[in-house]
């Protein structure tokens, strides 16, 4: 629906998945049938006192081996949407398939374009799959779209499926997706960083999340100037989506970050989609967005750079490239 909806606006579109497909033509089941039932039957063994919030945890514990026969749509189905054993056994593939949440879009032509997960082959005990996009934009240059992990639970739970995991919390795994991202990204020319980046500093305005992210970030010669001009939250308290599910920090996570060595120079920023829609009486997402309008003065040209917010409670984040 959002590609058939900006595909004029914006032709050149890069996602995880084919876009143009007929998704209602593929009747494939998220959950192969036998696999969901042996993890049902071990879950209702194990783990049938344990909420929502433990369940993971008590899987990953006592049916280890039924869990590591799981597709990505059917966990994406049982741990991220909490639809559970019987809804998910009748839900369509189409439905969960896995697009780290990151789309980008562009009026210019793209170039050298990939989506790169943090961990290929690798199966997230969340159902919450993590990557980024790299394109090089006509008359822009090289641009990031990611989406980095966030505190999904008060106890850390995290791929792969083995005990110990990867990392030993939510933290650590942003930083190491932070290690990869710049690792791969070093011998790119002041490269553009846009997203929900789960991360960001104290201001007058918000407060800190994932402040080492943050610092990792900017020591590397990279700023976020909508946090320097306003610094206002982007994921708030008082947005009603995010009421509804008890978060009460105001916290700036969503960037656009430049390099300090980049030719762009920033004319202005803001924050973006926080009105209130007159239909549903809620934002469009969560998420605000940020929007910095950049200049090249040898150029005359004017760029500006979205990061949209999800338009649904899903977790999507939109980065747009326009001009």
């Amino acid at each position: 629906a959002i590609y058939n909806g900006v595909r004029d606006l914006f032709p050149n579109i890069i996602s995880n998945v084919d876009l143009t497909a007929d998704i209602n033509a593929d009747t494939t089941l998220a959950c192969d049938t036998g696999n969901l039932q042996a993890l049902g039957v071990c879950a209702a063994t194990y783990c049938s006192t344990e909420p929502q919030s433990t369940l993971i945890g008590c899987l990953v514990q006592n049916c280890l081996s039924e869990l590591i026969q799981m597709n990505e749509e059917c966990l994406v189905c049982l741990f991220l949407d909490n639809l559970g054993f019987t809804e998910c056994g009748t839900q369509l593939r189409s439905k969960y398939l896995v697009t780290y949440g990151l789309m980008l879009l562009s009026r210019r032509p793209l170039k050298n374009s990939k989506v790169v997960p943090f961990l290929p082959n690798t199966n997230d005990t969340s159902g919450d799959f993590r990557a980024y996009i790299q394109a090089t934009v006509n008359g822009i240059g090289d641009l990031i779209c990611t989406h980095l992990t966030s505190s999904l639970s008060d106890t850390f739970i995290g791929p792969p499926f083995s005990i110990p995991f990867l990392f030993e919390s939510y933290e650590q795994q942003q930083y190491q997706e932070l290690l990869t991202l710049f690792t791969a990204i070093d011998d790119l020319e002041a490269p553009i960083l846009l997203g929900d980046f789960n991360h960001g500093p104290v201001t007058s305005k918000a407060t800190w999340y994932f402040p080492f992210s943050y610092g990792f970030v900017t020591a590397r010669g990279f700023f976020s100037p909508y946090v320097l001009k306003h610094g206002r939250c982007t994921f708030c308290a008082s947005n009603a989506v995010v009421a509804a599910s008890g978060f009460t920090l105001d916290i700036t996570i969503d960037h656009i970050y430049l390099t300090t060595s980049s030719a762009w120079r920033v004319k202005s920023t803001t924050r973006i989609f926080d009105d209130v829609e007159t239909a549903t009486g809620l934002p469009l997402s969560d998420h605000y967005g940020v929007s910095v309008t950049l200049i090249k003065d040898y150029f005359s040209e004017y760029i500006q750079l979205l990061p949209l917010p999800p338009v649904e409670i899903e977790l999507n984040n939109f980065c747009v490239a326009a001009n």
